[in-house]
């Protein structure tokens, strides 16, 4: 049974899985760059994908670039995905225009601290 491949019942890699390693750790640094950085950092991210310097960028889920802000959690990051009309899936470089207009004040909004009614 030498040189036989299963092929099968095993189910195919995930996505991540199937990048290459530098792609991967391109895009680690990217994350840790937001982690750092913060909204700003993320911005500058962006613009760079937007404007066709950053294909690394361009390619990651907007998503994950959320999840990796400072005090972002994952609940907060799909309701500003929800605000863009956007999901999971959605990478950066496919947002339109108008996604891409209303990105900043989605995060300013989500970001405000939430004050409690008076009592």
């Amino acid at each position: 049974m030498l040189g036989r491949t299963s092929r099968g019942s095993s189910a195919p890699p995930a996505p991540e899985d199937r990048i290459s390693p530098a792609l991967r750790r391109a895009q680690e640094l990217l994350l840790a760059a937001v982690a750092e950085g913060g909204a700003a950092r993320l911005a500058h991210i962006c613009l760079d994908a937007w404007d066709g310097g950053d294909v690394v960028a361009a390619g990651m889920t907007v998503g994950s670039l959320l999840r990796a802000l400072p005090g972002m959690d994952p609940i907060t990051a799909h309701e500003i995905l929800t605000t863009l009309r956007a999901d999971e899936s959605t990478s950066v470089g496919q947002l339109d225009h108008a996604q891409r207009a209303a990105l900043p004040a989605a995060l300013a909004r989500a970001r405000r601290p939430r004050t409690s009614p008076a009592e």
